[in-house]
């Protein structure tokens, strides 16, 4: 499973702290 996080107008600093919400969010689903 590839994930890729490309935010436009963002820094890598807030696209990695989105991406790790999401990747959290993801966990929570599937547990």
């Amino acid at each position: 499973m590839e994930m890729n996080c490309y935010i436009v107008h963002f820094t890598p600093i807030e696209y990695l702290f989105l991406c790790g919400i999401i990747l959290s969010l993801l966990e929570l689903n599937y547990n």
